[in-house]
């Protein structure tokens, strides 16, 4: 009670002068309004609610004294704080300087970068100006970069890493673009601006004129705040937008369903995912600030450092792909104990490791202080998240989209592993004839390519269940038809592929063609299977799958999969068109008389 208090002490008004304007003199009854009251409260946590747009609360709880705010770069040369005061006043320097460039309400600002206290910065700045900012992957290549800066009809482009800057001379923009880029040299470019250079323009503009009295400026939610971009995975990236009032219900929705305790306790998150991407750009970047408790927000400034950073941070709620979840259970099968205990089929050992490997596999990874685990962004495998929960520890599935950021949640303490949850709230999942997933909510995009109806057609199969679950069955595009005309579910074959131990990734292949084969990804090549045993496991998948979806062929490969070959998208998903492209020799080898290994495979193993 203690800690409901707050709710019950602030200086609100129960005002009906509204309600008696349109209904006559009103008597209400707390009998009547207390349930519905209660209802709506527990709904959202009893979080306050107020009316502040994501960027506002931002700077609301920065300026609080009660509620402090600490943030960190973590950099190759260590880890550096930024105090919320500084943070503060660096955000309005921001905007001030955005402000002497010309940009407010209405002006599209594009921003591309590796995850940064500077990012997060720029991206306030941006938000509380009124204009919309354009998040762009960094590993984009300068061609895409101009696609999309065109189609976006951004006239600023802000550069926050090194790799974008050392192309900006074969870029066609015709904006100006301004660095953030720490310790980096800038190329002669008249259309580039140095960060110094920029700050310095907006200490030469006086305040603002389109702030009303409290400051705030004249920002409606129906205004898009931000254009996001799909990764590409079936071709070219797809616009989708968000309004003002989407991101601050998706943040404050987020917030309230965590646990009581993990709202009314420190919070520490680690932002590593790229800020475009629309989880940790949307949901990341706003969801700490309606929590109402200490946070401490780390940036870490490279992806690949991901594993080393985890344990010196130790966040107390933390998102990851699946492939992150992988790697964990991989490490555990390769040390001693955790082979003995997978392995073993005696269930008083396996009882008696399963408490001393959790503890050592949670703080190892840096996780041993998390109230959730959640996973999302792509199919995971039913087997790594029950081999998980075997263990004691419990994933939550989750379910979204670049135009709908999150959709469903397996909440903790009834967490569905068949399932990825139970649709958000004021959200409707429904299943259209043919069983695609059909949603809408206000967190579906106000806009986005292809937009059909009120709906949102996510091109998923799904399933509900009988206590209201959603169920991905697959995709509707994410289907082959071989040269017998039989149907084949890709992500099927490929989950149970991807559960061969020392299998990273596996893309099936078979489209007009009279059998299926399989491209596979070692986790690591010098400690490859051989071939003997990964025949064994396909063989083993096989007998879990029709004979149309069994694999006749496949290849294990020798070259890794790269973001920088545009093989993986920026959130590390299979772009199935440009794989096929470069490696078409392999999989023509595989449908040969004589199958036979080329240059980039290991080996070719035939059923």
């Amino acid at each position: 009670m203690l800690s409901l208090a707050p709710y019950f002490t602030e200086n609100k008004t129960y005002d009906t002068t509204n309600t008696e304007r349109f209904m006559g003199t009103c008597q209400p009854g707390w009998r009547e309004y207390l349930p519905n009251l209660l209802a709506y409260a527990t709904s959202r946590n009893f979080l306050d609610h107020n009316s502040r747009t994501a960027f506002e609360q931002v700077q609301f709880c920065l300026n609080r004294k009660h509620t402090s705010i600490s943030y960190y770069d973590v950099t190759n040369d260590g880890i550096r704080e930024s105090t919320a005061s500084s943070v503060s006043a660096r955000i309005e320097e921001t905007r001030k300087a955005l402000q002497a460039l010309g940009i407010g309400v209405g002006s599209r600002v594009a921003i591309s970068g590796i995850n940064s206290v500077t990012y997060f910065i720029l991206d306030v700045a941006i938000g509380l100006s009124g204009a919309t900012s354009v998040p762009l992957y960094y590993t984009t290549p300068a061609n895409e970069l101009d696609e999309l800066l065109q189609k976006s009809g951004a006239q600023w482009f802000f550069i926050g890493d090194i790799r974008i800057l050392s192309h900006v001379s074969q870029m066609n923009f015709s904006g100006t673009m301004i660095s953030f880029t720490e310790n980096a040299a800038l190329p002669e470019d008249e259309r580039l601006m140095s960060w110094e250079q920029f700050l310095s323009n907006g200490k030469k503009t006086p305040a603002s004129s389109d702030k009303d009295p409290a400051g705030r400026m004249d920002i409606s939610y129906q205004d898009i705040a931000t254009l996001r971009y799909t990764s590409g995975t079936t071709g070219n990236s797809k616009e989708v937008a968000f309004a003002h009032g989407q991101l601050r219900w998706m943040a404050e929705t987020m917030a309230s369903l965590l646990s009581f305790k993990s709202r009314t306790k420190e919070a520490v998150y680690l932002s590593f995912l790229p800020l475009s991407h629309v989880v940790e750009g949307i949901l990341g970047s706003y969801t700490p600030y309606y929590l109402g408790a200490p946070a401490s927000l780390y940036f870490l400034n490279d992806f690949d450092k991901l594993a080393e950073t985890l344990p010196k941070v130790r966040p107390t709620i933390f998102f990851s792909i699946p492939r992150f979840y992988e790697k964990i259970w991989g490490q555990l099968a390769k040390n001693r104990p955790g082979s003995i205990y997978i392995s073993s089929e005696n269930a008083v050992l396996k009882r008696l490791l399963r408490p001393i490997l959790r503890k050592s596999l949670l703080k190892k990874a840096g996780l041993d202080r998390c109230d959730q685990l959640i996973v999302g962004s792509a199919p995971v495998s039913q087997k790594l998240l029950t081999d998980f929960r075997e263990l004691g520890i419990e994933i939550h599935d989750a379910y979204g989209l670049t135009e709908a950021p999150l959709i469903t949640l397996n909440r903790l303490g009834a967490n569905d592993i068949t399932t990825v949850g139970p649709p958000l709230p004021e959200t409707s999942v429904t299943l259209a004839d043919d069983g695609e997933i059909l949603v809408s909510g206000p967190q579906v995009a106000i806009h986005y390519d292809g937009r059909k109806d009120d709906c949102l057609h996510t091109g998923d199969l799904g399933a509900i269940t009988p206590n209201g679950h959603l169920q991905i069955i697959g995709r509707k595009k994410e289907i082959l038809i071989n040269a017998y005309g039989k149907n084949i579910n890709l992500q099927k074959v490929e989950n149970l592929l991807k559960d061969i131990p020392g299998i990273s990734e596996a893309m099936l292949v078979g489209e007009q063609k009279p059998y299926c084969v399989a491209l596979l990804w070692p986790e690591d090549i010098p400690s490859a299977p051989d071939e003997k045993e990964l025949t064994a496991a396909v063989l083993a998948a096989n007998e879990q799958l029709s004979h149309p979806e069994q694999i006749k062929r496949y290849a294990l490969m020798s070259v890794p999969l790269k973001i920088s070959t545009g093989e993986l998208t920026p959130n590390l998903k299979l772009r199935r068109s440009q794989i096929a492209g470069l490696h078409q020799l392999s999989i023509d080898a595989l449908y040969a008389p004589k199958a036979a290994a080329v240059g980039d495979v290991l080996f070719i193993g035939v059923l």
